[in-house]
């Protein structure tokens, strides 16, 4: 059984956490400065060595931290979708820059800082004072005999000041820069991890979102073969009727089936291609509205569709029937019997972008719809957006006004 979208984020923040464990305690223990002391007095020296950590990894740790998921969740996609691949290694280059920058200059001055304060603390800090008693012997002698010789024990006092005993030297600014070849290098495999990560997790999205599409596909495949019926019996049935619907004089019934051919010539042989001229994808719209609108009533919706010319369309092509679901949501719940409706669609080409817009009279309350604001098909489309323009698109749904919106933006190749 594959695992609950919960159940996957929670391994994930359960790896991220491990990992940044990991890393912290690793910079830890590589920036270490190792320090040698030699104290003499009186004549007797004594050595000590120790090592000296970095006070403040906890900045480094967070310029990680930034790096790391400022990549992942905003410069690299941004990166992929720039036209200039070299704009978009500058942008994440530059990034990672500023911030091993920063991270330099702020734990520079912080370790000046506090060795700053170590010195006056060293500076101010007096000697402890030791009172010590010398004792000596001192031969009195008195003129005359003595019977006995006295000898009186005299006291000197005397004041001995004894330093206090010698402090491990604190983690210095040149420590800092002798340290920063390690510091790039965690740099660079922090942005290497990140890139890693970044594309993984791409390319797995990407595959999922094939496979689903690749099984939506063959499940409207199987759907069609098995309600289809001979293609060459069909458009021999149609051309038929188009005929006698010519003979009798009916002009709009021969036009409409002469529009039905052409759609399902369309949908049949050139449906299943990924990308069509864009004047072969505005005209099946076009017969397409047309045969929605015998649907209703004269005035009972009117149509806009603008659309470039055949000359402006020249060499651009667009994904095979891309416009055709906003167009079914809007008939579908769009317009109501008894209802004045309108639909106003449009499709614009400017520097190699295209911009399709779609609005539409919104009349979900009166259809009692639950939730119908994405429409039929759109999350569909969105797949085939993310698979066909990936990174270089950008749709949005909304609603207002008692009016269904649609905004579409394609950058084309």
């Amino acid at each position: 059984m594959m695992p609950g979208r919960k159940t996957k984020f929670f391994i994930e923040a359960i790896f991220h956490v491990l990992f940044w464990i990991a890393v912290y305690y690793a910079f830890q223990t590589l920036i270490i400065a190792t320090f040698k002391m030699e104290v003499r007095d009186n004549g007797h020296s004594s050595g000590y060595s120790g090592r000296s950590r970095l006070p403040y990894c906890w900045v480094t740790f967070g310029a990680l931290i930034l790096l790391f998921y400022g990549n992942i969740f905003l410069l690299y996609s941004k990166a992929m979708r720039t036209k200039i691949k070299l704009v978009g290694v500058a942008i994440v280059s530059a990034f990672a820059v500023v911030v091993f920058m920063l991270n330099y200059e702020v734990i520079r001055k912080l370790v000046a800082a506090q060795e700053i304060r170590d010195r006056r603390q060293a500076t101010s800090s007096k000697g402890v004072v030791v009172r010590s008693q010398r004792k000596f012997s001192q031969l009195t002698i008195h003129p005359g005999p003595q019977p006995d010789s006295s000898r009186e024990q005299v006291v000197e006092s005397q004041e001995l000041v004894v330093p206090p005993p010698p402090a491990p030297p604190g983690f210095s600014p040149e420590d800092w820069n002798t340290a920063q070849p390690i510091v790039v290098a965690i740099f660079l495999a922090i942005v290497a991890v990140s890139t890693a990560y970044f594309f993984i997790k791409e390319w797995l999205r990407n595959d999922l979102m094939r496979s689903r599409a690749e099984a939506e596909r063959l499940g409207m495949e199987l759907r069609f073969l098995r309600s289809q019926v001979n293609p060459h019996f069909f458009f021999n049935t149609l051309n038929n009727l188009f005929s006698m619907a010519k003979r009798k004089g009916n002009e709009d019934l021969a036009d409409s089936i002469l529009k039905l051919s052409g759609i399902m010539r369309y949908m049949l042989y050139e449906g299943d291609t990924d990308f069509v001229p864009l004047h072969r994808e505005i005209a099946y719209l076009e017969d397409s509205i047309a045969l929605h609108k015998l649907r209703f009533a004269d005035g009972e919706v009117s149509v806009s569709f603008r659309h470039p010319g055949p000359a402006e369309t020249v060499g651009i092509q667009v994904a095979s029937m891309l416009f055709v679901p906003f167009l079914e949501n809007a008939f579908k719940h769009g317009v109501a019997i008894g209802y004045q409706s309108s639909i106003m669609m449009s499709i614009a080409v400017d520097s190699r972008r295209l911009l399709f817009t779609c609005e539409n009279t919104d009349h979900s309350r009166i259809k009692k719809l639950e939730d119908e604001g994405k429409g039929i098909g759109l999350e569909n489309i969105r797949r085939r957006l993310e698979l066909l323009y990936p990174g270089r698109y950008e749709l949005q749904t909304a609603r207002e006004n008692e009016r269904f919106k649609v905004n579409l933006q394609i950058e084309l190749a």
